[in-house]
């Protein structure tokens, strides 16, 4: 103990000594020493087209015995049928689980571990995915498996079963967590309850899913030239584009027809949303509108990198964020609090959110309007700037620390349309906002006159406190 005391001793001595030589300890995030940002200058993709139609973009990187592959197909839960919610997601589990023609499920499991090898599959609401990871001395044995499970599932009735019993269990859950109920709920709020962009999966809707549906929506979907293979890693280039293009060969290109996708709504009708939950002491308050398109090519939305910025600065940042600052820090209302934005395919949302006790949440919703309000009548401050434009770069720098994360985000950036230069010109772009260009954006996307309010907690306390904020909606919390 003596000895412990001791120690604790010297280090105090020590922090006052450095305090003495360098002066006062910061206190807060913003007095914080300055450091440049990091740099990052993406490396030479190589990039090939199969014969089949299919996009490879490869980087080897011969640094670790180790390769990483990513496909990413075009397919996803906006293209469901009606009445099939959780298909996509369900087809995405049992391509892996479900097995293939020349790899049953067990069998294929077993190969794969006793390489060490990781296998996952997925698909989300606009592409698919299959991973592979494994060692470089592995290739021979694994890249068939992967290949296979693109091209020919078999979607096994018993493994089929087993993910859709796990689906169900998920979404009879899925109430339990206020977050995921207050964004899951905050998409209907702004797209709409049956918008292909907001629904989700019910216990009923998985129940009434079959093989034959899996089936029918790979077989659709999944097609060399809607696909986007990157590998990284330890191979020859050369290589492992002839040995993929062996492995496709057989996989033939088709034409797909993909159905309309009902658009999302120009303007959401304001208000507030107030989903009760009567046992809650805390509400979970979620505050915003749809916000821009991201659009591909040459139409790229080039005000994503200001909405960056300017989204940083209001609620992106963390402690540095005004609604941290002014929600937490200052009146100690809640212990998160924050903003996100994104453009999409479609429209993308912004969107504020804290959680609070229930006698606060007018205030906060209140604080949150205000803060918006100020972002669209004044120009952020110089210091405000260059620290949200020196975050969001080492930021960026840290998506892409190794050569399987250039090569995935590459492929997504393909898949999206985004400019061939934006890995290599997002520093520049980041570096060349403005303060007038933040406040052109929030001008541009943010209308607090017309927010769409959402909160989660006891309406019969919350209602009365909530009406500045619009026309206010009570309902229940959704059955499973």
């Amino acid at each position: 103990m003596k000895r412990l005391i001791c120690a604790l001793a010297l280090l105090a001595a020590a922090a006052l000594a450095i305090s003495a030589q360098q002066g006062p300890l910061p206190v807060r995030p913003e007095q914080l020493p300055k450091t440049p940002p990091l740099a990052f200058t993406p490396p030479t993709l190589l990039r090939e087209s199969l014969p089949d139609g299919m996009s490879l973009i490869l980087l080897p990187d011969h640094s670790l015995p180790l390769v990483k592959l990513y496909a990413i197909v075009k397919v996803g839960g906006i293209y469901e049928p009606a009445g099939k919610t959780g298909l996509a997601e369900l087809t995405g589990a049992a391509l892996k689980a479900g097995g293939t023609v020349k790899y049953p499920a067990d069998a294929m499991e077993q190969t794969l571990e006793s390489i060490a090898a990781e296998l996952s599959t997925s698909i989300g609401e606009e592409y698919g995915e299959v991973r592979l990871n494994l060692l470089s001395r592995d290739l021979g044995t694994a890249l068939p498996i992967f290949a296979d499970v693109l091209m020919e599932p078999a979607f096994a009735q018993d493994k089929l079963d087993i993910e859709k019993s796990r689906m169900e269990e998920e979404i009879k859950r899925q109430n339990e967590d206020p977050w995921e109920v207050g964004f899951r709920e905050m998409k209907k709020a702004l797209y709409g309850d049956h918008s292909p962009w907001a629904r989700t999966p019910t216990i009923k809707s998985v129940e009434g899913l079959t093989r034959e549906d899996c089936v029918a929506f790979q077989r659709r979907y999944f097609h060399p030239n809607d696909t986007i293979l990157a590998v990284a890693g330890d191979f020859d280039p050369k290589v492992m584009t002839a040995e993929l293009q062996r492995l496709f060969e057989g996989w033939k290109p088709e034409k797909v027809e993909y159905p309309p996708v009902a658009p999302a709504p120009e303007r959401p009708a304001p208000g507030v949303f107030l989903m009760d939950k009567p046992d809650l002491t805390q509400t979970t308050v979620l505050v915003g509108e749809l916000s821009g398109r991201r659009g591909r090519g040459a139409e790229f939305n080039r005000d994503v990198y200001a909405m960056d910025v300017m989204n940083f600065i209001l609620g992106g940042g963390g402690f540095t964020s005004t609604l941290t600052r002014e929600i937490r820090s200052s009146r100690g209302l809640a212990y998160t609090a924050g903003s996100m934005n994104s453009f999409d395919t479609d429209r993308g949302a912004f969107v504020a959110y804290c959680q609070t006790g229930v006698k606060t949440t007018a205030e906060v919703c209140g604080l949150i309007r205000k803060a918006v309000t100020e972002a669209t009548a004044a120009p952020p401050s110089a210091q405000d700037l260059e620290i949200a434009k020196s975050s969001l770069l080492n930021k960026f720098v840290f998506n892409y620390q190794n050569s399987g994360q250039i090569v995935y985000r590459a492929a997504l950036q393909d898949f999206f349309g985004y400019p061939e230069d934006y890995m290599a010109t997002y520093g520049k772009r980041i570096q060349a906002v403005t303060a007038q260009d933040c406040l052109a954006v929030a001008r541009k996307y943010l209308h607090p006159g017309d927010f769409t309010y959402f909160v989660l907690g006891p309406a019969k306390e919350l209602e009365p406190s909530l009406k500045p904020f619009g026309a206010t909606t009570v309902k229940p919390l959704p059955e499973p």
